[in-house]
């Protein structure tokens, strides 16, 4: 309880004779009032994913306002009030698998305030791609896009370092971009697979490809001089393919070429035997590979020559 003062006015009747005075004049009172209450009927408030409606009653012998720190997902009505009273709480939908939380404040105007936490329960994850695969042609400078839909955090990895892929991770709905860092230089079509994972396990795949480069084959010589005593020597091949090495003296014994067969850049070694004839010979070593052909001419001088 508390003690009011209380000031009052009154007057006085005097009377004398015929005359008669009204005499005002001041006296205190003294009036107990009971102390400002409020309380309310829960300290938490849980809420679904999919948003809903409750209720809390409060107590009070005072006037009263009620706030949220999140006004953009809960709506309070009504917002101010006096004595007694019942407050509705209105959660709007959690796209997001996050929980999220709020503090309501009911506050007296006597200076009492009284919280509840507001807890609301994330919605069920979910992750999905825009696409679920991807082609890149063999030469750099490219770049593609990818979105990920989704309402919780994931990550991002792969199973090829050629591949360049940025951000590697991210929350929510964002675009991604994937690019080959160089050029496929081989023939052959190379393939990818990038993961896409949420905290919750679910993923998606995207199998990237990139195609392979137009075969190349070149050679360092078109013509090779050999000596009638007989020696060594060797070329390159500069080459993205497989190939093989073919000598039209491939029947005789004088001359050999190693390796016959191969693929990518390689050397060759040419070994021709000595020439006992007077007469000069020739050969051609031809070489076949991703349907193109490369010839070169091999002379040895005759004996005495």
């Amino acid at each position: 309880m508390r003690n009011l003062l209380i000031s009052r006015k009154a007057c006085l009747l005097i009377t004398k004779g015929v005359l008669l005075l009204l005499i005002p004049y001041m006296y205190t009172d003294c009036k107990n009032e009971p102390e400002p209450m409020l309380t309310v009927s829960t300290t938490s408030l849980i809420f679904s994913a999919s948003g809903e409606q409750q209720i809390f009653t409060i107590t009070s012998n005072d006037n009263w306002t009620v706030e949220s720190d999140a006004p953009w997902w809960l709506t309070i009505f009504p917002i101010l009030s006096s004595n007694n009273g019942t407050v509705s709480i209105t959660a709007a939908a959690n796209m997001f698998a996050a929980k999220r939380t709020a503090m309501i404040t009911v506050t007296g105007s006597g200076g009492i305030t009284q919280t509840i936490e507001v807890i609301q329960l994330g919605a069920t994850p979910t992750l999905t791609v825009s696409h679920t695969s991807m082609g890149f042609a063999y030469g750099g400078n490219q770049e593609g896009g990818l979105l990920i839909i989704s309402n919780t955090d994931w990550s991002i990895s792969c199973s090829a370092a050629w591949l360049d892929i940025v951000p590697l991770g991210g929350s929510y709905d964002s675009w991604i971009l994937i690019r080959p860092e160089y050029i496929n230089f081989s023939t052959s079509l190379r393939t990818a697979i990038v993961t896409v994972t949420t905290e919750s396990g679910i993923r998606q795949t995207i199998t990237v490809t990139q195609a392979g480069a137009p075969p190349n084959l070149t050679v360092s010589t078109y013509v090779m001089d050999f000596t009638s005593d007989g020696e060594q020597q060797s070329f390159t091949i500069t080459s993205n393919t497989c190939w093989t090495a073919l000598s039209n003296e491939s029947s005789a014994s004088w001359l050999t070429v190693s390796p016959s067969s191969g693929s990518d850049n390689s050397t060759i070694t040419v070994t021709v035997a000595a020439n006992t004839s007077v007469t000069p010979r020739t050969a051609t070593i031809t070489i076949l590979g991703g349907g193109l052909t490369e010839i070169i001419s091999i002379t040895q001088a005759g004996l005495g020559n």
